[in-house]
């Protein structure tokens, strides 16, 4: 909706959003401890809230239906380290690379390109 992030499934059963109780699937994210969203990729959106996570928690305007302005939501992170989520290697016998994403997260996008740098020398 309008470049914002918005809450496309239902919060995690047992995660953050889901424990504070009033996030909802359809809800627009506005800020990320008070940055807009709007136009911002996901990476972008993780790279916010992982810089947050330092002081365990991020701030999040949250406008849902019905709602004319963004009440804010602050959510308790409970993942304190993000992992390595790229694995790239080339097969022994073939020589042919390959690249294996285990989750996204906010070093995915850096990882990645780190990766196939490192296949293609």
């Amino acid at each position: 909706p309008d470049g914002r992030a918005a809450v496309a499934s239902p919060p995690l059963p047992g995660g953050a959003a889901q424990r504070e109780g009033s996030i909802r699937q359809g809800d627009v994210v506005d800020t990320i401890d008070g940055v807009k969203t709007g136009g911002k990729s996901s990476f972008e959106l993780l790279e916010i809230v992982d810089r947050a996570a330092d002081a365990g928690r991020a701030t999040f305007g949250v406008v849902g239906a019905g709602d004319r302005t963004p009440r804010l939501v602050t959510l308790e992170r409970t993942v304190r380290s993000v992992g390595d989520p790229v694995r790239a290697a080339r097969g022994p016998a073939d020589g042919v690379g390959y690249v294996r994403l285990g989750e996204f997260n906010s070093r995915t996008a850096d990882r990645l390109a780190e990766g196939l740098r490192d296949l293609a020398a």
